[in-house]
């Protein structure tokens, strides 16, 4: 696929982001889902440079900046990027980058300690999701740490993502998995999870689909 299509491709799964309510309601559940989906895996540790990726409003960077030496939240809409700027103004540590929507811009080979997206890839484009695991592939430091929240519905297969289940493109654990093994980084766990089981009796919910994602934690 040419560059310019995958731009294209990104551009699907980035629009409906460029100004959302979405992202002052995910704020309100910022801890609770730190607590029960992210801590478990990124808690109890320092890093150097962290790469948030899709930083949105920046509710995650807001968490990353304060285990991190050095934040760069990425994002493909502008709106975004300039919204955590105003945010982190006061907060020397965490700098934005925009991207085309395929790629990781200024981030150097084998520099990131930890490459970190949750709440947002469980959107992309397969083909989307394929190439950045191409750049995390380069980016990532040898022994550094990824983690990746994903789709885990395949049922979406050839199908517009908004019509899914809170808005899931196609993606599996096990499509993720081999997108790793290709570019040889090595898998330390995928925990398949529901959204948002986080929140007690969520399976009473008509909206809950079981098993509906996937975080996929790796290493170089």
């Amino acid at each position: 696929m040419s560059s310019t299509t995958l731009v294209q491709s990104a551009e699907i799964s980035g629009n409906p982001f460029k100004e959302s309510d979405y992202f002052a309601l995910a704020e309100n559940s910022l801890e609770r889902h730190w607590a029960y989906y992210i801590e478990p895996f990124v808690g109890g540790k320092r890093y150097g440079l962290t790469v948030d990726l899709a930083v949105g409003y920046g509710r995650n960077s807001e968490k990353l900046r304060h285990i991190s030496d050095r934040v760069v939240g990425i994002d493909i809409n502008q709106e975004c990027i300039d919204h955590c700027r105003n945010r982190f103004k006061d907060a020397p540590n965490v700098e934005l980058v925009k991207t085309d929507g395929t790629v990781l811009p200024g981030i150097e080979d084998n520099s990131v300690d930890l490459m970190y997206s949750f709440d947002a890839m469980v959107h992309f484009q397969p083909e989307i999701v394929e190439a950045y695991v191409e750049e995390f592939a380069r980016a990532l430091k040898p022994g550094g740490l990824g983690f990746i929240h994903h789709s885990n519905w395949p049922a979406a297969l050839g199908q517009n993502f908004q019509e899914q289940p809170h808005w899931r493109n196609f993606m599996s654990s096990t499509l993720f998995a081999y997108f790793l093994h290709r570019q040889g980084l090595k898998i330390l766990e995928q925990r398949i999870v529901s959204w948002d089981e986080s929140i007690p009796n969520a399976s009473a919910d008509p909206s809950f689909v079981p098993d509906l994602d996937c975080i996929s934690i790796f290493t170089k």
